[in-house]
């Protein structure tokens, strides 16, 4: 079954199913009322919305607010309109003030002689910015969803945790179905919830999702009191824990925790780039270009573009003339843009 991600030509108020899809409902967003995602639907009506200034045309963006246009934007919404989340996110003052703008003069219309003329204002200029980077998107999107749902941010750390033996939790279910077991698990942190013992020390239980499901440790004080500076919500941490059931459940048990830290062990020489759409290469090339002109300089290296596409071989690559910078943040930036389904060092 498919969750299809919250989107403003997409989604109804509420969760909606066609076939084994479930589309996520604009109303069960953080801070997005039922009324206000009703109104947009009804705008959309039969006719997809074209861009964000259609959007502002046909909907009173100030009727939700700029709280929940910011819940709605970090969430993927309006990803049709504009993949761009950072440029949607600093761009809702002035679409806000356009709506408001067009509305007003709509409603100037009807009141006049000419009530059927059409509203045209001079369209706004949005900024030009970067999209915020893959983890911070993820981070965004887990606030305003409450889990991760385009992507995971331990799938960066991918050869780190497989060098290291990091088991994932649907590995370690399996495995300690019948007999208790030990392992060493990932996590980011979604809650922390601290309490105090009989004795008077605190533990605490804390939830965490790995890119297999999510679930809940129990962390004593002693190792409580070594984590406090980085257990926090939104940390990556790795964990050493031992299993053991109790009421018919298995329950975690941390013997040691540490925050989880990319590391690279050797700079990379190059970057595999795998795209599935045909912009994809020029916006790779619009963003070198830009970090080239900023002059920040970092480590440089050679570029490899492969497609995916049904008619193609599956190994498919292209090497880019020229040497490039592909530092972390550049591999990150890569990844967050249209059409690029993942990045790879060499």
């Amino acid at each position: 079954i498919e969750l299809v991600p919250p989107c403003i030509n997409t989604s109804e108020t509420g969760f909606a199913v066609d076939g084994n899809k479930i589309f996520y409902g604009l109303g069960a967003l953080r801070n997005v009322g039922g009324e206000a995602a009703n109104s947009a639907i009804a705008a959309r009506g039969e006719k997809q919305f074209r861009d964000l200034f259609d959007l502002a045309n046909r909907v009173e963006l100030k009727q939700f607010g700029k709280r929940a246009l910011e819940m709605l934007a970090c969430a993927g919404v309006f990803d049709s309109l504009d993949r761009n989340r950072k440029r949607v996110f600093e761009s809702l003052d002035i679409l806000i003030g356009y709506s408001e703008s067009v509305f007003a003069e709509r409603q100037s219309e009807q009141l006049s002689l000419f009530g059927d003329a059409e509203v045209t204002l001079p369209l706004p200029v949005l900024p030009v910015v970067d999209d915020w980077t893959a983890p911070e998107r993820l981070d965004r999107e887990f606030n305003a969803l409450g889990f991760f749902l385009s992507g995971h941010p331990l799938e960066e750390f991918g050869a780190q945790l497989e060098r290291d033996r990091v088991e994932t939790y649907f590995s370690l279910l399996e495995r300690a179905e019948h007999k208790p077991a030990a392992a060493r698990l990932a996590g980011s942190v979604s809650k922390v919830q601290t309490r105090i013992s009989g004795k008077g020390s605190r533990y605490a239980f804390v939830e965490l999702s790995d890119t297999t499901g999510v679930y809940e440790v129990m962390v004593f004080s002693d190792e409580l009191e070594q984590s406090s500076d980085f257990l926090k919500v939104g940390a990556r941490v790795l964990l050493d824990v031992e299993t053991a059931a109790e009421n018919g459940s298995m329950r975690l048990k941390v013997s040691r925790m540490r925050p989880l830290k990319l590391e690279e062990t050797k700079a990379p020489k190059g970057l595999k780039i795998y795209f599935n759409s045909d912009a994809a290469p020029a916006s790779v090339r619009a963003l070198m270009d830009r970090e080239k002109k900023s002059g920040r300089g970092g480590h440089q290296g050679f570029l490899v573009f492969c497609p995916r596409a049904d008619d193609l071989p599956s190994e498919t690559a292209i090497e880019v003339p020229g040497d490039y910078f592909i530092g972390r943040k550049i591999r990150q930036a890569i990844g967050s843009l249209e059409g690029v389904t993942h990045v790879d060092t060499v």
